[in-house]
């Protein structure tokens, strides 16, 4: 059994304070095989994986009022206050190198694929005859990494990531707990969670609108790389450069600005660079790491790139732009 959540807090001016949250409960079984002859090889498939996907909200007027409002809501974003019942089997490959053999070069790869099927619970705050098309998916993620020694204690270490939830009805949403965000300890490190995206969606900072959908995407790009050193028997120091970002490319709430272009998705990466200092127990890794933004996919175009307009002595700049990110283990 796994249980997720989601929170937020809200003040808005015709609904007043009020926290809201997305919650997922869900149970999967089924099958796994290992393979330890070339590293390790697993593959698991879940025929069975049910989830129910539902909101809190802890006052009933404000609950009441934003899925009353749901038929009129062009944006999507309070339909998924909804819940619903999903069915998710789901089939995954991966190989593991990282724990085989001591080599100078160590591979780690994950390809998973999963369908979604679900329906809406009716709810007594709509109209009777309001009808929902209930969210029919299918996605597909990948994980690959890679561990280069190039001494005795020296790593170099490279990560990209692919994901994608594609609606398989014309117009589909993807649920929120579904869609990616991007940005924070183990992602793209000079920014915050949901501080960047979908594409070059320019920031929404107001605080007047129920925003739980903002910087939310089904579509994810990332990749980092990262040269790790260790400084004594313990302590470690790494550098590293990330990239990435996230679109939304089908739902009410997807945008021109929101959408993913082939030919020109490069720039709309968001990219940042920083150093981080680690302590290496063996069994648990410490981590701090700082970065600060080269790229911002949400400025117009022709100004993104900020990799030129470092200040460090600036204390504005160095709050505007200087991230902190504490955390255990690796972020890959």
């Amino acid at each position: 059994m796994r249980h997720e959540t989601n929170w937020f807090k809200y003040d808005l001016p015709e609904l007043g304070p009020f926290r809201l949250s997305l919650q997922r409960v869900s149970g999967e079984a089924g099958y796994s095989w290992k393979n330890q002859r070339n590293g390790s090889i697993t593959q698991e498939i879940n025929p069975l994986n049910l989830g129910l996907q539902f909101s809190t909200i802890n006052k009933d007027l404000v609950r009441q009022k934003v899925i009353a409002g749901i038929p009129t809501d062009t944006t999507g974003t309070s339909a998924s206050l909804l819940t619903f019942l999903e069915y998710k089997p789901n089939y995954t490959f991966s190989l593991d190198e990282r724990l085989g053999p001591a080599r100078r070069l160590t591979h780690y790869f994950r390809q998973r694929f999963a369908a979604q099927i679900s329906g809406y619970s009716k709810n007594k705050y709509l109209p009777a005859d309001y009808k929902l098309a209930s969210p029919r998916n299918f996605f597909i993620e990948t994980d690959y990494r890679q561990y280069q020694k190039t001494d005795a204690r020296n790593m170099l270490a490279m990560r990209v990531a692919v994901g994608a939830g594609i609606p398989l009805r014309a117009g589909g949403t993807i649920a929120l707990l579904d869609r990616y965000i991007i940005g924070g300890a183990s992602s793209v490190r000079a920014f915050a969670p949901r501080t960047i995206g979908p594409g070059a969606q320019a920031r929404d900072t107001s605080s007047n609108t129920l925003s739980v959908s903002n910087y939310t995407g089904n579509l994810l790009i990332e990749s980092s790389l990262e040269y790790r050193m260790p400084l004594g028997k313990y302590p470690e120091l790494a550098v590293f450069l990330d990239a990435g970002n996230i679109w939304l490319t089908s739902g009410p709430d997807a945008t021109e600005a929101s959408q993913f272009r082939l030919n020109g998705f490069y720039r709309e990466l968001a990219a940042g660079t920083g150093v981080g200092l680690r302590v290496n127990l063996g069994f648990f890794v410490l981590r701090l790491d700082v970065a600060f933004p080269l790229s911002k996919p949400y400025l117009p175009t022709g100004e993104r790139w900020v990799g030129d307009q470092l200040h460090f002595g600036s204390s504005n700049w160095r709050k505007e732009n200087l991230n902190w990110n504490f955390s255990f283990g690796y972020p890959f």
